[in-house]
């Protein structure tokens, strides 16, 4: 379905994992029963 996943630059990864490689991770979910899309925070500090 064309158009209906995440954004090429998402990051996928186990729902359990709150932290990858140190970065902070925000989960959203689009709709129930749907998998759950990782927003990646960038901070320019790290």
């Amino acid at each position: 379905m064309p158009g209906d996943g995440p954004p090429p630059d998402a990051v996928f990864f186990r729902p359990d994992e709150g932290r990858v490689k140190g970065k902070q991770f925000t989960y959203r979910q689009r709709r129930p029963g749907s998998a759950i899309y990782p927003l990646i925070l960038l901070n320019s500090s790290e």
